[in-house]
């Protein structure tokens, strides 16, 4: 699954903080040899990348936008 800055947004991030998750997701896959993530056009990064940079799981419910609803 790949993440933009919005999505990133939506999880309580500032708009600078999203974007420079963003910014070190692609400096740590450019440094990995993927060198397409040079590109400042493109936006879109693993969500995979930004876990291990924030170093906790992030629940792809909460980045769709999906409530969980409890049954009684």
């Amino acid at each position: 699954m790949f993440v933009i800055k919005k999505d990133l947004m939506k999880l309580g991030f500032s708009s600078w903080q999203a974007m420079m998750l963003v910014k070190q997701a692609k400096a740590k896959l450019a440094s990995q040899g993927l060198t397409w993530y040079e590109s400042k056009g493109l936006g879109r990064v693993p969500l995979e990348t930004v876990e291990e940079i924030l170093g906790v799981k992030i629940d792809e419910a909460d980045l769709m936008g999906e409530e969980v609803v409890e049954h009684a």
